[in-house]
């Protein structure tokens, strides 16, 4: 079977992601962006001690709706 079709992630749309979560989750930290073995945001959550790798708006908003929901606020 082959992998399901999408576009990758671009450098562009994850300086986007990266404006996005500066601006809009202060519990969001970003600690890197990678470009290489696929681009993807690295981001540290201070309020559950995570660590997560994230590589579109829509990763973000999942992360933000699972995670942050159980507290009753959402950032996105």
């Amino acid at each position: 079977m082959s992998e399901p079709s999408h576009s990758p992630a671009t450098l562009a749309s994850l300086v986007d992601l990266c404006q996005r979560i500066a601006a809009e989750a202060p519990d969001l930290e970003v600690l890197a962006l990678y470009e290489f073995p696929t681009p993807f945001v690295k981001v540290k959550d201070s309020t559950n001690g995570l660590v997560v790798a994230l590589s579109s708006q829509a990763e973000l908003s999942l992360y933000l709706d699972v995670i942050h929901s159980q507290k009753g606020s959402r950032y996105a």
